[in-house]
């Protein structure tokens, strides 16, 4: 076998923004979702499946002078398929999910598109493929009219812009939707939810840019005089990676522009940051509703002949709003109508950390399960904010949010709620903060998992290492002493909230 990768890169010939342009970035696209294997190795691989193209050809293909035929088109479609399925390592778990059929049959649809345009509205000609070298939707995208709009007055004026959220929200698609709008000149996108490193992730955005090179003077030099919309996705573990590199880039390179999706903003100059928030639940009508659609959608996906009726759209709603109308919690529940009622899915929502599982095999392991989403935002707290989240989950109701936590005064405790916002665990609305019930759920559930077990006359057998006590001081920073509330405990009374937590008032980091 040759070797896999390689640094050739080719540049689009054409105009970018064209259709033959879109078109050529796509397969250049796919080629570093295959892992980036080089033309020639492209070209071994056409001999192995019994169709031998050269790596000129190939190269060609992807450089967007002219339509490629298709002949050469779909080999190059399943040379990359090949390569993935015998490099797994190397690629992502979308790539390894591959079948040569269906993409090749993916592509037939997109080089018919290009070849025999459709005679009809603007809107018609839309290209399937995937648009400037981002990858192609694969489901249908709803709602976001309003955060599109944000989106495109900010980067008219700014040059990075960050989509934060809690995960499953919605923002990999959003940034991918706004990137498409935005990118007149090409995009990419970066993936970096696999990459497990410290410092600047150069690595994962050279491979998505295909530079001759993975390091930063190779990143560079692709990026000097190019007019790219780069989209930096999950860069919640990389944070302080993340922020330095994308001040180098912006820096060196002043015709990019950057959109990024995190859970909290990256703290770089100039950045401009975008909240992204659950599905409108309650507009009114039911089959007008964003997350009603969305669950209708993905429901029919899997129960061939679901569809929204008098009987069910109400009931629907219900289990949008007890989701609180976060779209993969949404999706993993609308995979249950292959099996379920409406009403018995809404009656089993109460049990969503074990019901809501099971998901796309091709998404990254924390998108499979409601769960292991969660996990994924619990890991990135600190102690004291996980011993915070966990207090605050304790109680419901709306009151004053230095009651919630008796007193909520020190540094710490102070520093915890705030690392909590950023995080998108709590959401400020005017002098209001919330956090969604499916995280005040698993918020209790990770303080039953902690609870300690009782010895004899009820005392705690062991002591967990962080003690909310610990958080609790005796003054309350000014910024939470003027009125702010927040929607957990009523009255603020240490005994309802010590109540649910246990006597011990202590909880796990």
């Amino acid at each position: 076998m040759r070797s896999g990768r390689h640094s050739d890169s080719v540049r689009v010939r054409t105009e970018p923004g064209s259709a033959l342009g879109r078109f050529a970035l796509g397969l250049q696209t796919l080629r570093q979702q295959a892992g980036n294997p080089s033309y020639e190795t492209l070209s071994y691989e056409t001999s192995r499946l019994g169709h031998s193209y050269s790596d000129t050809s190939l190269r060609n293909a992807a450089a967007g002078k002219q339509l490629p035929t298709w002949e050469v088109t779909e080999m190059f479609v399943r040379a990359c398929v090949s390569y993935a399925h015998t490099n797994p390592e190397r690629v992502s778990d979308a790539a390894r999910s591959w079948t040569a059929k269906e993409l090749a049959a993916q592509w037939a649809q997109r080089w018919r598109l290009l070849r025999h345009p459709p005679e009809t509205t603007e809107a018609a000609a839309e290209p399937v493929t995937a648009a400037n070298g981002l990858p192609a939707e694969l489901t249908t995208f709803f709602g976001r009219e309003r955060e599109l709009a944000e989106a495109q007055r900010l980067l008219a004026r700014a040059r990075l812009v960050t989509l934060v959220g809690i995960g499953g929200i919605g923002k990999t698609r959003l940034s991918l939707r706004i990137a498409a709008r935005a990118a007149r000149h090409g995009a990419r996108m970066v993936e970096l939810a696999d990459v497990d490193q410290s410092g600047m992730p150069i690595g994962a955005v050279a491979s998505a840019l295909g530079a001759e090179g993975s390091d930063l003077p190779a990143v560079l030099d692709f990026l000097a005089g190019e007019q790219l919309v780069l989209v930096l996705d999950n860069c919640e573990h990389v944070l302080d990676g993340c922020a330095a590199l994308t001040r180098v880039l912006l820096e060196a390179a002043p015709q990019l522009r950057i959109v990024a999706t995190s859970r909290q903003p990256l703290g770089v100059t100039g950045e401009h940051t975008l909240p992204v928030g659950p599905l409108p639940v309650d507009s009114g009508e039911p089959a007008r509703c964003d997350a009603v659609r969305l669950f209708a959608d993905r429901a029919a996906a899997v129960a061939p002949g679901f569809a929204l009726t008098a009987g069910n759209r109400e009931i629907i709603a219900q289990v949008c709003r007890r989701l609180d109308g976060i779209p993969l919690a949404i999706e993993l529940a609308a995979r249950w109508m292959r099996v379920l009622s409406a009403e018995d899915l809404l009656e089993r929502l109460g049990e969503e950390f074990r019901l809501l599982r099971d998901g796309d095999r091709s998404a990254s392991g924390r998108h499979r399960t409601l769960r292991a989403l969660f996990d994924w935002s619990w890991d990135l707290c600190s102690a004291a904010e996980q011993a915070m989240w966990s207090r605050l989950s304790a109680a419901e109701g709306d009151g004053p949010l230095e009651l919630a936590a008796d007193g909520l005064g020190g540094a710490e405790a102070f520093d915890a709620v705030v690392g909590l916002v950023d995080k998108s665990i709590l959401t400020k609305a005017g002098n209001q903060y919330s956090m969604p019930g499916t995280l005040r759920r698993y918020g209790r559930q990770r303080l039953a998992e902690a609870r300690p077990a009782r010895g004899p006359g009820g005392q705690p057998a062991g002591k967990i290492q962080c003690s909310a006590d610990a958080l609790v001081a005796h003054t309350n920073p000014p910024a939470l002493a003027t009125g702010s509330a927040v929607r957990f405990s009523p009255s603020g009374r240490r005994s309802e909230v010590d109540t649910a937590i246990g006597s011990s008032s202590s909880i796990s980091p």
